[in-house]
């Protein structure tokens, strides 16, 4: 994002419009800020998709989740799949945002089956506990 566009950026989420802020976000090449900016309206399958372009796959599985989003979901565990410290980290928030079977997927890419057996079961998804 250019200097010169950041403040209008600002001045839109100051304002209180968090959409029209993420979307100028997005048109300006900054979708890290178009990300937040979409968490903050609550509009979680457009943070996701954001989120994914800015390379940061451990929010947009989130933010994937809150949207309700298997695609999404799936899309950002296959970034993670290559990077098992971030796989690890994103498992650790997904549990703590409540959302105890996608941090158990994300414990498998991140080759945690331990973990990803105790998710699963703190999800009640005894099957999957058990192949973990």
């Amino acid at each position: 994002m250019t200097s010169a566009a950041a403040p209008r950026v600002a001045a839109l989420a100051r304002a209180g419009q968090l959409e029209a802020a993420a979307e100028l976000a997005e048109e300006l090449g900054d979708p890290r800020a178009a990300a937040e900016l979409w968490e903050q309206a609550c509009r979680y399958e457009r943070a996701a998709r954001a989120a994914l372009a800015a390379g940061a796959p451990e929010r947009a599985l989130i933010a994937a989740a809150r949207a309700g989003s298997a695609e999404l979901g799936d899309r950002a565990l296959a970034a993670l799949a290559s990077e098992p410290e971030r796989a690890a980290r994103a498992a650790a928030r997904a549990a703590a945002a409540g959302f105890p079977e996608l941090a158990a997927r994300a414990r498998l890419a991140a080759g945690d089956a331990p973990g990803a057996a105790r998710d699963f079961e703190a999800a009640r998804a005894w099957l999957e506990a058990a192949r973990a």
